[in-house]
C-alpha cells in the first residue's frame, strides 16, 4: 500500500479501507488505487493455497474501488485514523459487497480516469444502498500494455500537432548532428500538459524511417523509490526482453546482446544480471563495495550506449525526469558526460519543478514549452469540435478555462462533449 502512497484508515472486521488522495494527494491517485489493488489480489492469490492447507478453505479477496469527493474529521494520528467520510466512500463499500471473490469492481469515475491504463468490462447497473438511480459497474480484467495517458490518447488518434512546429525542427536538427558523431542532449521542459510527450511522439515519429535505435525509459511518479527503472526500461528493450522470460532466457539475451559490444562479456555480465534482479548474478563473488557497484553499474551502461552508436546511431529518451530515482539521475550523469563524441541523441523531458544540476554541457539544449496562444487554441478546438461555427463567448470562456493548456484543452471539451 505504501508503495503507492496509500493510507490503511481503518480496519473493520475482514475488511479493510484505505485511501489515496489523502493526507497526500497526487494527479494518478485512481491508478495508484487499482495497480495497489491488483499487486494485493496477486499476493493473496499466491498465499492461498497455504492457507487452505491448513484450514481447509481458500483466501479470496474482492475489492471495490469509487473516486470522488470525501470529507475528514478530526485527524487522530495515534489511532490512525481520518474520519473519511462521504458518498465515494459509501459507493466503494456497497461495490466491496457486489464483487465476487477474486474481483476488483470501479465506479463509473474511476473508469473514466483509468479506462485505457486497465482493461474493465461493464456490468449490468446495480441498485446500491443510498443511491436512488442504478450505478455503473466496470469489472477490472487487468492492466493495459498503455502506461501513461499519452499512450492512451495516441492509440485513440491525436489532434493535428498546432504550435510546435519549430520545436520540432530544432530536435530535428539536434539529431542530424549527433547522427554525424556530434553527440547532442535535449531537454524539453514545460509545466504538465503542455505537451511533451507529443512533442517526443511526433519527433519520433518523423525519425520512424532511419536506420537507428531508439530506447525509451519513463519514470512514473510511484516508482521513485526503484533503483534504475527508466533504465531497466531502456535495457529490457535493448536487450529485447520479454515478461514471460525467464532467468535463463534473460542471461542469454544479455550474452548475446553484448558479444557485439565488448570481446569478453564475462566482467559486464553479472551487473546487468544483478539490475535485473537474477539469482546467481556472480555480483556476490565480486570483492566490491556498494558505492564500487553502483559506479561499475553506470560504467556498464555507459559502455553499452556508446559501443551500440557505433553499431548505428542511438537515440535515447528518458520521460518525466522529474520523477526520477537518484540511481538513474547518476546513471545519466555519467552518460552525459561520455557522449560529445559520439552518436547518441539524448531526449529527456521533465517539468520545472525539476532542476537538474547536469545540463552545463555545450552539446546541452534546453527547450521549454510555451501555452498555445488563442489562435493556436482556437484550431485545437475546432478540431475536436469538428466546426469552426464557434459562439465567440464559449470561445472566450474555453480560452479562461484551459490557459492555452493542450491537454487541458482536449480534456475540457471531452468533458463538454459528454
Amino acid at each position: 500500500m505504501t508503495k503507492y502512497d496509500g493510507f490503511v484508515e481503518r480496519v473493520i472486521g475482514d475488511a479493510i479501507m484505505a485511501i489515496f488522495g489523502f493526507p497526500k494527494s497526487h494527479e494518478d491517485d485512481p491508478i495508484r488505487a487499482l495497480n495497489a489493488a491488483i499487486e494485493i489480489h496477486a499476493l493473496v492469490e499466491g498465499f492461498s493455497p497455504k492457507v487452505e492447507e491448513k484450514v481447509g478453505r481458500p483466501l479470496y479477496m474482492h475489492t471495490g474501488i469509487a473516486t470522488g469527493l470525501a470529507v475528514t474529521g478530526e485527524v487522530n494520528l495515534e489511532c490512525g485514523t481520518y474520519g473519511i467520510v462521504g458518498e465515494s466512500v459509501n459507493l466503494a463499500s456497497r461495490l466491496q459487497h457486489l464483487a465476487d471473490p477474486g474481483e476488483i469492481l470501479v465506479s463509473e469515475q474511476t473508469h473514466r480516469q483509468a479506462d485505457g491504463l486497465f482493461l474493465f468490462e461493464r456490468l449490468e447497473p446495480q441498485k446500491v444502498k443510498g443511491k436512488k438511480e442504478s450505478v455503473n459497474i466496470f469489472r477490472v480484467i487487468a492492466p493495459s500494455p498503455h502506461r501513461t495517458r499519452f499512450d492512451v490518447m495516441s492509440e485513440r488518434g491525436l489532434t493535428p500537432l498546432v504550435g510546435r512546429r519549430q520545436e520540432l525542427q530544432m530536435l530535428l536538427g539536434g539529431f542530424e548532428r549527433s547522427r554525424g558523431g556530434r553527440g547532442q542532449a535535449f531537454s524539453i521542459v514545460s509545466d504538465a500538459g503542455m505537451g511533451k510527450s507529443r512533442l517526443l511522439y511526433e519527433f519520433r515519429k518523423s525519425v520512424a524511417k532511419e536506420d537507428v535505435t531508439f530506447l525509451a525509459g519513463k519514470c512514473l511518479s510511484y516508482n521513485r523509490g526503484v533503483a534504475y527503472h527508466p533504465v531497466i526500461d531502456i535495457l529490457t528493450s535493448y536487450f529485447d526482453l520479454r515478461s514471460d522470460d525467464g532467468e535463463h532466457d534473460i542471461k542469454e539475451k544479455l550474452e548475446s546482446g553484448l558479444a557485439p559490444l565488448t570481446d569478453d562479456p564475462a566482467p559486464v555480465l553479472p551487473y546487468l544480471l544483478e539490475l535485473f534482479s537474477i539469482e546467481n548474478s556472480g555480483i556476490e563473488e565480486l570483492a566490491i563495495s556498494p558505492e564500487g557497484k553502483k559506479a561499475r553499474i553506470n560504467e556498464v551502461l555507459k559502455l553499452i550506449a556508446i559501443k551500440g552508436s557505433e553499431v548505428r546511431p542511438l537515440i535515447l529518451a528518458i520521460e518525466d525526469l522529474h520523477w526520477v530515482d537518484k540511481s538513474s539521475e547518476d546513471a545519466l550523469r555519467e552518460l552525459l558526460d561520455g557522449i560529445a563524441g559520439a552518436r547518441i541523441f539524448l531526449l529527456i523531458t521533465y517539468r520545472h519543478e525539476y532542476v537538474p544540476t547536469y545540463t552545463g554541457r555545450s552539446y546541452h539544449h534546453q527547450i521549454n514549452l510555451d501555452r498555445l496562444d488563442p489562435h493556436e487554441t482556437d484550431s485545437v478546438v475546432f478540431h475536436l469540435l469538428n466546426t469552426d461555427d464557434i459562439d465567440e463567448k464559449l470561445l472566450g470562456f474555453i480560452h479562461k478555462k484551459t490557459e492555452g493548456i493542450p491537454f487541458f484543452i482536449e480534456e475540457f471539451i471531452k468533458s463538454f462533449s459528454d
